[in-house]
């Protein structure tokens, strides 16, 4: 008996030892709640000795009026005779920190299987608790961000699959986020938007590379946006899972730069090139009539005595008939002549691939044309109009400058014919 009693103490010794550098609080209570065991852990946590916390209850260490889930925790385990695990909130009155912990407790029994009392294994989860509410709180921030973001965010597998996309991305698809989940591209693109955005995906899962640019994308409605994308490779070890996209819709700022470089080239009275429009693609033109060894004409015209409208009449007629004279000339050029305003009532037309014949014979159509036209001043008085042309041809050697100031000589020549008339500039630069 001896022997045996001396190896249950070596046994316990050691059981003791172990749970003193288990980590994790270790106790035992009787049915009053007493400690009757507690291991290191335990008295680290309350500063206090062994012996000074053996036979004292829970009231002694914890503040039980803020927190009292560990006493109900207790009588529940005792008064059903079953282990609980739980989590648990306590204040340590010593510091006033409180902390969280993850317990097993469970009851323990006499030989006549009676309740004595009960063991409890409590860990310290606090700062994981605390990790989990802050990841909790940043995916909630996240998922607010994403689902109420204009812009549309995604992320792909290897194989083009769906494995996220927010509420935006879904609607520019006309589905439902969790419906797309897991389908390919193939699955849910027309074919017009799987041409436009299949090459880059696959460039960014098949080489790795970070993609940037614009992209054009049809709605289920049929409207073509442009997007700005950004298109990254997601890496694991080393090796590329997927891939992750924003695509911003910058359709009305494409919009607004086109409206403004529109602006840029058109005269905004009469809606036709502006000078600085009209005489870039007149050298343009000029320099494609050398290369393939053609001809054009360069037109000068303006209205005969605009002026005396303007003063007889006031600048809304003026303006009135600048108009009509553009409207009156549009209707008999074709596509590819140029017509810009110089300035004033002064106007440059540019005829590529046709010889004097038909230069001239454009003029005379034009003449007619605007004299045809008539305004009604504020007074019921018509007025009409007539203008005269400058013409000069190009050939091998010509610049554009000589080109224009030989038309406008023609002009010249035209105005002191009496105007309404088409002159010819023979002279060779």
């Amino acid at each position: 008996m001896a022997g045996v009693e001396e190896i249950s103490a070596v046994q316990v010794s050691q059981l003791k030892m172990l749970l003193d550098h288990v980590g994790a609080y270790v106790f035992t209570k009787d049915l009053s709640g007493r400690y009757t065991y507690v291991n290191q852990k335990v008295c680290e946590l309350f500063g206090l000795s062994r012996d000074e916390i053996i036979g004292q209850t829970d009231e002694a260490f914890f503040d039980l009026s803020v927190f009292n889930d560990l006493r109900a925790n207790d009588q529940w385990v005792l008064e059903h005779a079953r282990p609980l695990d739980t989590e648990e909130h306590n204040r340590v009155a010593s510091s006033g920190e409180v902390r969280v912990y993850q317990t097993h407790k469970m009851p323990l029994f006499d030989a006549d299987k009676k309740v004595v009392g009960l063991c409890g294994i409590s860990t310290d989860i606090t700062e994981r608790t605390r990790m989990d509410q802050q990841l909790r709180q940043q995916k909630e921030l996240l998922d607010n961000v994403l689902d109420n973001i204009e812009s549309a965010v995604y992320m792909k597998d290897r194989d083009q699959r769906f494995r996220y996309l927010n509420p935006y991305t879904a609607r520019m698809l006309g589905c439902d986020p969790h419906q797309a989940l897991g389908k390919s591209n193939q699955e849910l693109l027309s074919n017009e938007n799987l041409e436009r955005l299949q090459p880059t995906d696959r460039a960014v899962l098949e080489e790795g590379r970070r993609i940037c640019g614009e992209e054009a994308f049809t709605d289920p409605l049929g409207t073509t946006r442009q997007f700005w994308t950004v298109k990254i490779p997601i890496r694991e070890q080393g090796e590329i899972k997927g891939m992750v996209g924003v695509s911003s819709d910058i359709t009305e700022v494409i919009e607004l730069k086109e409206k403004l470089e529109q602006l840029a080239h058109i005269d905004e009275m009469t809606g036709i090139s502006n000078r600085r429009h009209l005489l870039q693609g007149a050298r343009q033109e000029l320099e494609r009539m050398k290369r393939y060894q053609r001809t054009l004409a360069v037109i000068i015209l303006d209205i005969d005595r605009f002026k005396l409208i303007n003063d007889l009449y006031g600048h809304a007629v003026g303006d009135q008939a600048l108009i009509r004279l553009v409207q009156a000339c549009q209707s008999q050029l074709r596509q590819v002549d140029l017509f810009g305003r110089l300035g004033g009532d002064e106007f440059v037309i540019v005829l590529p691939e046709v010889d004097l014949e038909i230069a001239l014979a454009v003029c005379e159509r034009l003449r007619h044309q605007i004299a045809n036209v008539s305004i009604q001043s504020e007074a019921g008085d018509d007025v009409f109009l007539s203008s005269s042309f400058g013409v000069a041809l190009s050939n091998s050697h010509s610049s554009l400058d000589d080109l224009l100031s030989r038309a406008d000589t023609a002009l010249y020549r035209a105005k002191h014919a009496g105007r309404n008339c088409v002159e010819f500039d023979e002279r060779e630069d």
